[in-house]
């Protein structure tokens, strides 16, 4: 036992005289800057750069075994500019001695100052950093060569604690030639607090940045957090985390695991309420023009997020804007070709509020929709999406039209986007629509198969076009196809059928009664008689079909029923020319009361042509009187003949023969 403290006492005294002689001796002996040539020679070698060391190289040995290197730089790659790739004023790396013994590595705080660093890309796309990683053919060779520290008999630390990272007046600079933009980050500032205490480590990111679409000032983001690492779990865990941008503060936590394998990570994220128009003028974007100024004024967010480095899934997410709430999940599976899936809810949004005054805003239903975005279609985007999705809205304004209680699918994949079901309720009747776009073939191609039921047309046509030239409740089919890029295409490729019927309504712009009693006076020679009914041509039944050829609607069908009139009508429309060609004749089948009724019944049955053309935005209506005339003449002739023949007769014969021909 004696033996054994006087042997420990030795060890203890050797190492005490070796740590003296450390402390003492190897300053004295060694100078640090006599190796600046070793040190460059071996960088150079290696990669191919100049390393200048023009400061001083520091070493202290005991209780910190350390070295403090001065200002130095690392030359540009070949190619690129003359500014070095990186260069520093001042590095410090302490490493306490005595804990090495026992394998612990206890590290002072790490200070780095004054780091610039200048990356670039140049025309071609090559980058100043690229051989410095290497070729892939270098890794391979790399990755074989080394060998685990176990298997090489390197003692593997038992412990590792730094008293943290401290970087401060750090620059980074990137200069992109290939796209034309440009990046400068100035003052930042990184601290942490120590690490490998068993502790989670306080993590203060700040910084400057100016560059390529960002306004003239820049912005000053701001990140803190708290990071708790387990290299043996291989679990990281994030928390406190907050985020400051312009006007935008984001909150948050984040957990991860099998960080140094496939790592997967959750977390939650919070976005303050903030004011979208103010973010977007610290932003430096430019304030759309709205029709309401009081758009815009207030957001927040909230969400889940489940990733994974080739998935990402949205849950629990709730958008505000205004007054307007989103809610509903997003997932993206496989980014090389995301595979998207969503289902969103909608409660209330008028559309009309967010676009530019008096301007015509997207059409709210789905065949005006296609139509509208048929010169914007993505054709690549498209035909590599896949997507499958629900979107539901409780009330919605667009283009001044009102929906409520919307429901509908999407479904995209190999070229082919299709909508469908697709329903609505609007001006008390319902909305049913299958929209499809396919982008397979040299030109889009799109499908409609559409129908309104119940609906007023009235209240409808008066919110969508400020007219409301046709009232009623309406039924109507549409089955379309188009093809093309642009909206002239879209009309000029139009084809397929349409249908409708509107009933208890009215036409408004003309009225066949009236026009009628025209041309009985005129027929009289006698003025019009007074009339003070609306400009109106009132119905119980309205209905009719119509083909439609490369943009041309053709109806031969047209019948519209009232107690005192039939009318029957054909021809076309042009929706490439925005034209009219129509004829639409009128028959007097009832009995009409009041001032000139009477005289009305002697055109009952008479045939009243009535001939529509002109432009969608200026209509015109002709009567057409001669057909009129000629008839009635006619009829004129053939009284006069019959009155002689009778007077001829009476004379020959007597009144045997009286009321013959009546």
């Amino acid at each position: 036992m004696g033996k054994l403290i006087r042997w420990v006492g030795l060890g203890a005294g050797v190492l005490l005289v070796l740590v003296i002689v450390a402390v003492i001796v190897l300053p004295m002996v060694i100078n640090p800057n006599d190796f600046k040539p070793e040190i460059a020679s071996a960088v150079e070698s290696n990669t191919g750069r100049t390393l200048t060391m023009e400061g001083d190289l520091e070493l202290s040995v005991f209780p910190w075994l350390g070295v403090v290197i001065g200002e130095s730089s690392l030359s540009n790659a070949k190619g690129f500019s003359a500014q070095p790739f990186a260069q520093v004023e001042t590095v410090q790396i302490r490493v306490k001695l005595l804990p090495l013994l026992s394998r612990k590595l206890v590290m002072d705080t790490v200070v780095l100052k004054g780091l610039q660093v200048s990356l670039e890309t140049n025309k071609s796309g090559r980058t100043n950093w690229q051989d410095l990683a290497g070729t892939p053919a270098q890794k391979a060779t790399a990755a074989k060569k080394e060998t685990p520290p176990q298997a090489a008999g390197v003692p593997v630390l038992a412990g590792l604690a730094i008293g943290g990272v401290e970087i401060t007046d750090a620059q980074i600079v990137w200069d992109d030639r290939h796209s034309g933009s440009r990046y400068q980050v100035s003052d930042l500032t990184l601290e942490t607090g120590a690490i490998g205490s068993g502790k989670s480590v306080p993590v203060s990111l700040s910084m400057q940045v100016k560059g390529t679409g960002l306004p003239k000032t820049g912005l000053a983001p701001k990140l803190d957090f708290d990071i708790d690492v387990d290299v043996d779990a291989q679990t990281l865990k994030l928390s406190d985390l907050v985020l400051r941008i312009a006007d935008l503060t984001l909150e948050g936590e984040l957990s991860g695991k099998q960080i140094l394998g496939d790592a997967s990570f959750d977390g939650k994220l919070k976005v303050r309420e903030f004011v979208p128009r103010d973010l977007m003028t610290s932003l430096g974007l430019p304030l759309p023009e709205t029709s309401d100024p009081n758009v815009l004024g207030r957001a927040d967010a909230v969400l889940a997020l489940a990733a994974t480095k080739d998935s990402l899934k949205l849950s629990g997410l709730r958008i505000r804007l205004d007054d307007s709430t989103v809610d509903g999940s997003l997932s993206v599976a496989s980014f090389a070709r995301p595979a998207i899936r969503f289902d969103i809810r909608l409660d209330a949004m008028d559309v009309d509020r967010y676009l530019p005054p008096q301007q015509e805003a997207v059409p709210a239903t789905p065949t005006a929709a296609a139509a509208a975005g048929a010169g914007m279609i993505p054709v690549e985007t498209l035909r590599g999406l896949n997507v499958v999705g629900k979107l539901a809205v409780g009330e919605l304004k667009a283009a001044q039209l009102r929906s409520r209680d919307i429901s509908m699918e999407l479904n995209a994949k190999d070229g082919v986007v299709r909508v469908y079901p697709a329903t609505a309720s609007l001006y008390e009747g319902t909305y049913q629509g299958d929209v499809k776009l396919d982008v397979r073939g040299t030109r889009p191609v799109i499908s409609l198969n559409e129908t309104l039921s119940g609906v007023q047309v009235g209240p409808l046509l008066k919110d969508m076009i400020d007219q409301d030239r046709l009232l009623g409740r309406a039924e109507v089919s549409a089955k379309l196809t188009a093809k093309g890029q642009t909206p002239d295409a879209f009309k000029r490729t139009l084809n397929g059928k349409l249908s409708f019927a509107f009933t208890d309504g009215a036409v408004k712009g003309v009225n066949l009664i009236r026009l009628i009693r025209k041309a009985q006076a005129l027929l009289k020679g006698k003025p019009m008689p007074a009339d003070n009914t609306p400009e109106q041509t009132d119905f119980s039944e309205m209905r009719g079909t119509a083909t439609v050829t490369n943009g041309v609607i053709r109806n031969n069908d047209l019948l519209l029923k009232s107690p005192l009139l039939r009318v029957d009508g054909k021809g076309k429309v042009s929706l490439p020319d925005e034209t009219i060609d129509y004829l639409v004749t009128a028959k007097l089948v009832g009995s009409l009361e009041g001032q000139g009724g009477k005289e009305l019944e002697e055109l009952k049955g008479i045939a009243i042509p009535v001939k529509v053309s002109g432009t969608f935005a200026a209509p015109e209506y002709q009567v057409k009187l001669d057909a009129v005339v000629k008839d009635a003449a006619k009829k004129e002739i053939k009284k006069k003949v019959r009155k002689k023949l009778e007077k001829q007769l009476e004379k020959q014969f007597g009144d045997s023969l009286k009321g013959l021909f009546r």
